[in-house]
């Protein structure tokens, strides 16, 4: 045997190949493992509309906290619930009172109780002027009480959302839970070509690959929600 391969023997000898199909078999087990008990309580939601920029964008993938029989809330939470008019889908919103209390909104400001709440800065108004007209929902709405075991809820969006000033009150038990943080920001692109017949999918798919990198807003990646 010549030096050569004893050296190589010994080196072999030192360093024992890696079975890497094992660890990655090993891997994957302990990330279900671990993984399991987190999606029993978190899930990924993915921000459907514009109601909640500036906090929340059209767009944003968000870990969201399941609703349980500990978890409370408050004026000021952010939810994401069951749309009312369609339960089967789902919408982000701001808790803006709970029950019992008594909501109005007079010129685009907010009464709970009679009182002006102060608002976080997420809110804002894309259209300064007031909406007179006696069908306006709005710039004014109200008073109205809300029932037990609910949540009157608002967009930040404030001018262009539709929420509890359109379809009333929110059941507690619609609530899912609380978005916690964006996770990934994907920017909407209206140019992306619409699927209405088999050979669009294929079109749609090779528009994303070669499109896609440069919608993702890395900047909003892990962005805490509130």
């Amino acid at each position: 045997m010549s030096n050569a391969d004893r050296v190589r023997k010994r080196h072999e000898a030192d360093h024992p190949k890696v079975n890497y199909i094992a660890w990655i078999a090993i891997s994957l087990v302990l990330a279900l493992i671990i993984s399991v008990p987190f999606l029993k309580r978190v899930r990924g939601f993915v921000v459907s509309s514009d109601y909640m920029e500036k906090g929340l964008k059209q767009g944003d993938w968000v870990f969201v906290k399941y609703n349980n029989d500990r978890m409370q809330f408050s004026a000021g939470d952010i939810v994401v619930f069951q749309y009312p008019p369609e339960r089967s889908q789902y919408r982000f919103g701001r808790i803006i009172a709970t029950g019992g209390q008594k909501v109005q909104v007079y010129k685009k400001e907010v009464y709970v109780n009679d009182i002006p709440i102060t608002e976080p800065q997420t809110v804002y108004f894309s259209e300064p002027g007031l909406d007179n007209s006696l069908l306006s929902l709005r710039d004014y709405f109200g008073p109205f009480q809300v029932p037990p075991n609910s949540y009157f809820i608002l967009g930040d969006n404030r001018d262009n959302s539709v929420d509890s000033r359109n379809w009333g009150e929110l059941p507690e038990e619609l609530i899912i839970g609380k978005p916690m943080f964006v996770y990934f920001s994907f920017k909407p692109d209206p140019n992306a070509p619409k699927i209405k017949k088999p050979p669009d999918v294929v079109k749609a798919f090779f528009y994303h690959v070669f499109h896609s990198l440069g919608r993702v807003e890395f900047g909003r990646i892990g962005k805490k929600v509130k």
